[in-house]
Order: C-alpha cells, then structure tokens, then sequence
C-alpha cells in the first residue's frame, strides 16, 4: 500500500511537521489527518537534523550520508532550525514561522527562501569545526550562536 511505501521510506525515520507545528511519523499523519493523510504529508514540511558535518539533512540524506548505523545517527541529531527568510526580509525558524504566523504557517514557511548560512544552527562543536567561515557569539540560545565571520558575511 502506499501508506507502507510511505512508512519504510528512508529507513522509517521521517517524519513532517502537521498543521499542529508536532512531528509526525507516516502512521501518526493517518490517524491525525483520517482519509487526508496522504494530501497533508505531501504539503507539510520534512523534519532536518544536523549531522556531524554541521549541515541540515532529512532522513533520506542521512541514509545517503551515513550509509551505516543510520538509525543511531540520526537519533543522536540535533533537530535542525530550518532558518528561511519570511516577507518582511527576516530570518526565522521553523519554530518561530509556527508561533507566528499559526494555522497559516506551512504556506508561509513554503513560499520563504531557504537561508544559506552554512553557520546557521550549528552547536558550539559543529561551529567550531568550521572555524575558517564561522565563530561562536553566545547569544543566549545556542541555535543562533554560530554566525558567519564578518569578513565572510559578503559571501552569503
């Protein structure tokens, strides 16, 4: 079926954001969205986590990545922010585009411009691997610590 298509696909690790901001597995979206499962995981947006190269995957670029031991890497992942730039030129989280913008918050997390800051998210470790691009700036969240250098913020 395609529901068990859908549930073995990148090792059965993904899972999307529902309307609710929660991620759900494939199984969880049937019984959430009923005979609509199917429509809403399509449009609903892919959980990322960051991987010991700093970077954001989703499951199926973990499996790609890692290769091996998939399941244990990617349980041991940080989830990833998922930054985008929202109309008014600013940069968010996906966590922020749900508290914001509510029920309409996976139209506008959609239409918004993915933002490449390869030091966006980044923990102190991942940021510190990447010490020729990035530095860390504690700011208080550490999700938004590991900015570019200054003499690198041309670049972006």
């Amino acid at each position: 079926t395609i529901a068990s298509a859908v549930s073995a696909g990148a090792a059965g690790l993904q899972a999307r954001y529902a309307k609710d901001g929660k991620l759900y597995s494939p199984a969880q979206f049937q019984s959430y969205y009923g005979d609509m499962w199917l429509v809403e995981w399509l449009q609903a947006p892919l959980e990322k986590r960051v991987a010991n190269d700093g970077k954001e995957y989703t499951a199926r670029e973990f499996q790609a990545f890692y290769s091996q031991d998939v399941a244990r890497y990617w349980n041991q992942a940080q989830e990833a922010p998922q930054r985008r730039m929202a109309e008014d030129g600013q940069t968010y989280t996906l966590q922020e585009f749900i508290s914001y913008y509510k029920n309409n918050w996976q139209t506008k997390f959609q239409k918004a411009s993915i933002v490449a800051d390869e030091c966006a998210g980044l923990n102190h470790e991942g940021c510190d691997k990447k010490a020729s691009v990035c530095q860390w700036k504690w700011t208080g969240d550490w999700t938004d610590s590991c900015v570019l250098k200054s003499s690198m913020a041309f670049m972006v």
